[in-house]
């Protein structure tokens, strides 16, 4: 999930910052391993360093380890630990972020419509009322 994401995240968010383009991954489709594209949403300021690095973690000491059949040390504080990141970038992206909604009124209200995760994952899908 967190691949897919990351992918997904990159692929829909890089035309929108052409100013910070990463020319490697410039036009490119999913990518199989994760350094790149967290480098290029740390680039455009939707991870900060620590999340970041906890995310590269997480592919070499977990991911990597549990898919070609490395030492497996403690499942139950892995799946914790990566349940745990997928949530926390699935809040930066697809989970109405705070610091790009709020509630006015009652209901929810988008702080920025220029945002690129805006225009990319919420406009696309609201109905006119």
């Amino acid at each position: 999930m967190i691949e897919r994401l990351l992918n997904q995240a990159r692929i829909a968010l890089h035309k929108h910052h052409t100013d910070k383009v990463v020319k490697k991954l410039w036009n490119k489709d999913a990518v199989p391993v994760w350094d790149p594209n967290i480098d290029a949403l740390k680039k455009w300021d939707y991870l900060d360093d620590t999340f970041a690095s906890e995310l590269s973690d997480i592919y070499v000491e977990v991911r990597c380890r549990y898919l070609h059949s490395g030492e497996i040390q403690n499942i139950r504080r892995d799946a914790l630990r990566v349940i745990t990141a997928a949530y926390k970038l699935m809040t930066i992206f697809i989970g109405f972020p705070e610091d790009l909604f709020s509630f006015k009124g009652g209901a929810l209200a988008c702080k920025n419509e220029t945002d690129p995760r805006f225009l990319e994952f919420y406009k696309p899908y609201m109905q006119d009322e």
